[in-house]
């Protein structure tokens, strides 16, 4: 799957496999404490720990035990946001996402286009049965995202934070059948294009 999400784009953003200087970014985010406030580990106090946890990250990319990439802004090269698509045990065909996003593209729309070119990628291009998103039923803005995108409430799920204590989480699912009933009533428009033009640069923005 990540063969086949890199390198996608929508109107404003591009897909590429995620890299170690994406920290920084990533680093400069948590900064905002609200980026903080619904995340499953604590907030960092230095870049090493967000180093640490992005070349996780891209280890887990390269051995194929998920779907890792960034989404970048075409016109400027800026850094949007990190996405993942995690395999589920349980579930074998469904995969589970994740998005963290600079708080400079809150508000604008970004998040819910970079999430509908994802889920666009992963049922076109793959055999998955179903996404599954998990969100803190406190954190509105998330909800709403998914929900715009296609994704269901089923109920919720404890999960443990880094830190040990379980978190009540909403969650989210999307079927294939439900993808291609929205996309035949034109709800879930095609987003993705294989034919993407490079960023204006690729260098991180925020050092």
């Amino acid at each position: 799957l990540n063969a086949r999400l890199v390198g996608a784009c929508s109107e404003r953003l591009m897909l590429r496999a995620p890299q170690l200087e994406d920290a920084f970014d990533l680093f400069d985010a948590t900064r905002h404490p609200a980026f903080n406030e619904h995340l499953m580990w604590a907030a960092p106090r230095h870049l090493s720990s967000v180093v640490t946890r992005m070349k996780r990250v891209i280890a887990r990319a390269h051995a194929g035990a998920c779907a890792a990439f960034c989404a970048v802004d075409r016109s400027s090269g800026r850094w949007v946001s990190l996405f993942r698509f995690e395999p589920r045990e349980q579930q074998p065909t469904w995969a589970e996402l994740g998005l963290w996003s600079h708080p400079a593209f809150w508000g604008s729309g970004h998040g819910e286009e970079v999430t509908r070119l994802a889920i666009e990628q992963a049922f076109s291009r793959s055999s998955l049965d179903a996404v599954l998103a998990c969100a803190s039923p406190r954190h509105k803005v998330s909800l709403r995202l998914l929900e715009s995108c296609g994704l269901e409430p089923i109920g919720i799920e404890p999960r443990a934070h880094e830190s040990g204590h379980q978190v009540p989480l909403m969650r989210m699912l999307m079927t294939r059948t439900r993808w291609r009933w929205r996309r035949a009533t034109c709800a879930f428009p095609p987003t993705a294009s294989r034919a993407c033009c490079s960023p204006a640069t690729t260098s991180r923005w925020s050092r």
